[in-house]
């Protein structure tokens, strides 16, 4: 790895577009699932912007302009995957054992989000399950594909 000054000053785009996406598909689950049955006071407060909004922005920011282009390859779109899928069985495992994430109007709530709970909403669980990883796939193939047209091709002859 170098300085920045010349070449790459990321140490491992790969991983990095593995973080990248799964930030960024928080904040696309967040505001789709979890914005619309919030109160607008609930939306705004500067904690939830800053993990909802800011920092995806600033991770996609970040990728975009520190990674090498062209570093991606194809098995990282499946390999991507891993931090997402992880998370989702460990919050179904968690569940399972009454695990309590939070406390809403008294109620012990043992998922992280109402479409999570896999012992009440076993079916629509599932399905956001299998939904949220096709999106996330396609999220990565897009990622992919972009990562690819940045690429600079090198010239056949350099100048020295």
């Amino acid at each position: 790895m170098k300085n920045g000054a010349k070449g790459s000053a990321s140490y491992c785009p790969r991983i990095q577009a593995a973080f990248t996406l799964t930030i960024s598909f928080t904040f696309i689950i967040f505001w789709a699932f979890c914005a619309p049955f919030k109160t607008e006071l609930e939306l705004i407060t500067y904690g939830n912007l800053c993990v909802h909004a800011f920092t995806p922005f600033l991770a996609i920011a970040d990728y975009f302009l520190f990674c090498e282009p062209g570093r991606l390859k194809k098995r990282d779109i499946i390999l991507s995957c891993i931090i997402p899928a992880a998370y989702i069985t460990s919050a179904a495992i968690l569940g399972h054992f009454n695990v309590v994430f939070y406390i809403e109007d008294g109620i012990a709530r043992t998922a992280p989000y109402p479409f999570m709970d896999f012992k009440s909403e076993a079916g629509l669980s599932a399905l956001f399950a299998a939904v949220s990883t096709l999106s996330f796939i396609s999220l990565s193939a897009l990622l992919y594909r972009i990562d690819k047209k940045r690429t600079v091709k090198k010239p056949l002859f350099p100048i020295l």
